[in-house]
């Protein structure tokens, strides 16, 4: 029952949505001075401009797509069925000998893909909100994360989003001075490594995430040297060589080790050997949701299977390796 609530709530919603916009359209169109004729016009249109809209929203699947997860592919989806529900209509009044002022085609496609798109971002952000909690926020680690580059800036992305109840990003640390006090994602530059004890101590920070995969190791071990008299735990992401397709997830980071602090050689991985084993056969992944089975999943999806079928108990952590591996 559930499972159709929500679609149906915003099926209702579009309805209602397309019918205020139908009329709003006219309002700007002639500044509010609405001649009876149009109204009208207007109310006789209405069923093939509903029909236009709902079907296209329907053949995009604006219902059945998982709005927590949304991102710039359901942003476009919601701008193709707009566009296209527009020409439908357009065409349709042709058709059936009915007509409206040209303008007042623009102008609803543009209100109804704003009011469209603007409904189902405020739906994912609510989603976020709603499933991190409140009552979660007392168990929240302040985070700072070493390294305002592109690995710093997808792990907060990534904590933000799947890792909210237990992580609060406070900010960035970066030693490139032209980048302090700009804001990326949402969350700002504080410094560089220098201000990092005068920052732990300013927001209570309890863990510090090394987000540098790339640079070399004695930069490491002077910011080691900084952070380690501080009372923070203290996680890495480990190097290029070990994040395969510069993948860069969470589930990367672990605490500082030795080997963190020794160069070592880059590790050429090999999957020609395995291929003939794997290539155009039935692979079947179990605990694909799980950091290794994930990786797993990853490397034999570069082998090109047949199919490649996840089993794993957590519904949503196949899920997401699903999604992931659909854009690869």
């Amino acid at each position: 029952m559930r499972s159709y609530l929500l679609p149906s709530i915003l099926f209702i919603t579009d309805i209602v949505t397309i019918v205020i916009v139908a009329f709003i359209s006219l309002f700007i169109r002639f500044d509010g001075h609405i001649e009876p004729q149009y109204i009208n016009q207007m109310v006789d249109a209405l069923p093939l401009l509903l029909i236009s809209y709902m079907l296209m929203f329907l053949i995009m699947h604006l219902y059945t797509r998982i709005w927590r997860y949304a991102g710039m592919r359901e942003v476009l989806a919601v701008f193709v069925a707009t566009t296209i529900g527009t020409a439908l209509f357009y065409f349709s009044m042709f058709v059936f000998g009915k007509s409206l002022p040209r303008s007042i085609y623009f102008i609803t496609w543009f209100l109804t893909t704003g009011a469209v798109g603007m409904g189902r971002m405020l739906l994912h952000y609510v989603a976020l909100h709603y499933s991190s909690g409140d009552d979660g926020e007392s168990g929240q680690v302040n985070t700072l994360i070493i390294g305002a580059g592109d690995a710093g800036a997808t792990i907060a992305r990534e904590i933000e989003r799947y890792h909210k109840r237990s992580r609060r990003v406070i900010g960035y640390v970066d030693d490139d001075m032209f980048k302090h006090n700009r804001l990326m994602n949402g969350f700002r530059i504080l410094g560089n490594r220098e201000d990092i004890p005068a920052l732990v101590a300013k927001y209570k920070v309890e863990e510090i995430i090394i987000a540098m995969p790339s640079v070399k190791r004695d930069i490491i071990q002077e910011i080691m040297e900084i952070c380690s008299p501080l009372k923070c735990k203290i996680n890495i992401l480990p190097g290029m060589y070990q994040l395969l397709d510069d993948e860069v997830l969470v589930s990367h980071l672990h605490p500082v080790s030795i080997e963190d602090l020794l160069e070592r050689d880059e590790i050429q991985l090999d999957t020609s050997k395995v291929e003939t084993y794997l290539k155009d056969k039935v692979v079947l992944v179990t605990g694909a949701g799980g950091s290794i089975g994930s990786e797993i999943c990853r490397q034999v999806l570069r082998v090109k299977p047949k199919k490649l079928l996840l089993l794993g108990h957590g519904e949503n952590s196949i899920y997401l390796i699903h999604q992931e591996l659909r854009n690869i």
